[in-house]
């Protein structure tokens, strides 16, 4: 090839480069002034997800996280959809105004996952000394359904959560035999958010174009608006159904030690670099304790695992179960939105927490 013809190839090359960064700097730009981001110091709240550019709890867990940056004390609420709809992010920061809080529950998670966004929570926070953070982990008896029925089709160490789906989504991380494949890592998920924005906003925008055409080929619930929450009622036949419905989500009569372990070990690795822990023991209604074997399972279980925890220092127990008042559930699991004053006051009754060991009932 003559010289001529080289860089006449190399030109070519280069202006396709040159179009290719301004064809997808453009599209940022969009993508950024049509849905952007939450703020530096927008406060993580999974319950109002949908609102967001990231639509859903996992998307938004994983890159929306760079407020967790912002130094000070805060309240890092998990678990799963118990603890977003029951601890009122806003409720509770109006009566903690030194302390950020945000709220990281998602749907159906287990200890496993529960754990996976404390680590993306430590990520982002990027200190070793915890001290002045509070880490509440909310807990029933689906919490401890174990790796292998809640990732279908799970093996001891092969599953995927909710989590590791948006990993490895656009490639940043990848599983392969030899362990896990790293371009991207979890502390840099800022950048990782930049780089995808466009995507996601694109995402967005389809869905929400799009959403009365899926409405017509999915035959999906819709989201249970405030006034339905504080007023629907679970006639006899709904109640059968969710206690049919548990059943086949637990794959099992009885639960077993592995995701109570996983919870201490959570607790042992926070409390550790000095965070204060405090495992919030959720109530579910009467109705639905009496109708499953788990719920009394769980008391004998988690009873033993408190006893170990209680030898560690800035760990409380916060036992909330008596708030069991059928009443006060809209469905098997999920307090209204006119009743969850008793379990911010619960909570708050314990934030600042001391580093003293106490094992607490709301009954006292």
């Amino acid at each position: 090839m003559r010289i001529s013809d080289m860089w006449a190839v190399l030109r070519q090359i280069g202006l396709l480069a040159i179009s290719f960064i301004g064809v997808s700097a453009f599209a940022l730009l969009v993508s950024l002034v049509v849905f952007p981001p939450p703020g530096d110091t927008s406060p993580i709240d999974t319950f109002r997800a949908s609102e967001t550019v990231y639509a859903t709890s996992p998307r938004l867990i994983y890159y929306g996280r760079k407020s967790l940056r912002v130094p000070g004390e805060r309240v890092i609420l998990l678990g799963s959809s118990n603890v977003q709809v029951g601890f009122d992010r806003d409720a509770i920061a109006d009566r903690l105004p030194r302390r950020a809080v945000h709220n990281l529950g998602i749907g159906d998670a287990n200890v496993t996952e529960i754990g996976q966004i404390a680590d993306l929570a430590l990520a982002s926070i990027g200190k070793s000394d915890l001290t002045g953070q509070t880490f509440v982990i909310g807990v029933w008896y689906a919490t401890f359904i174990d790796n292998q029925s809640r990732w279908t089709g799970a093996k001891a160490d092969s599953f995927t959560t909710d989590i590791d789906t948006e990993r490895f989504r656009y490639g940043f991380q990848k599983p392969t035999e030899s362990g896990l494949s790293v371009r991207i890592s979890d502390r840099d998920a800022d950048m990782a958010a930049i780089i995808v924005h466009p995507f996601i906003a694109l995402e967005k925008g389809m869905r929400a174009l799009t959403a009365d055409l899926r409405s017509l080929f999915f035959v999906r619930p819709p989201r249970i608006d405030t006034q339905t929450r504080n007023t629907m009622v679970f006639d006899a036949g709904q109640r059968a159904d969710a206690l049919v419905y548990r059943a086949h989500y637990m794959k099992s009569q009885h639960l077993n030690g592995e995701q109570y372990a996983a919870l201490e070990a959570l607790v042992q690795r926070l409390t550790g670099k000095g965070a204060q822990v405090i495992v919030a023991d959720l109530p579910i209604p009467a109705w639905h304790a009496e109708g499953v074997p788990y719920d009394a399972d769980h008391r004998d279980r988690i009873a033993q695992s408190v006893a170990r925890m209680s030898q560690l220092a800035r760990f409380e127990y916060l036992d909330m179960r008596q708030l069991n008042d059928n009443a006060t559930f809209y469905d098997d699991a999920h307090v209204r939105p006119k009743s969850r004053g008793p379990w911010v006051d619960a909570l708050l009754h314990h934030i600042p927490a001391t580093s003293d060991v106490r094992l607490t009932s709301i009954s006292e």
